[in-house]
């Protein structure tokens, strides 16, 4: 989804967004990834409780979202970042046991 908004101008309304991203084929990647994810996440709470599946859940998108931003955008990933993941990881590991 950032590959096909990054093409848009940065003063460009919410329409020519829309417009620019339905164009676009990492967009429709995007989505396409996005249903499937909401697809598996139904699917996974057929079989394991809410109050587990959620936190995962959340914290793998963190992480997920991090590390792709890292390799695809060159955005930074600080210890603090690291550290904050692993906190979120242990607070996990308590809530889900």
């Amino acid at each position: 989804m950032k590959f096909a908004v990054d093409r848009t101008p940065k003063e460009s309304g919410l329409i020519e967004v829309t417009k620019s991203a339905a164009k676009s084929l990492p967009a429709a990647v995007g989505v396409i990834c996005f249903v499937t994810a909401l697809v598996l996440y139904l699917y996974v709470l057929l079989r394991v409780p809410l109050s587990v599946a959620y936190p995962i859940m959340t914290a793998a998108a963190f992480a997920i979202v991090a590390a792709a931003s890292q390799i695809f955008f060159r955005e930074s990933l600080t210890l603090s970042h690291i550290a904050g993941f692993a906190l979120i990881v242990c607070g996990i590991y308590f809530v889900a046991r």
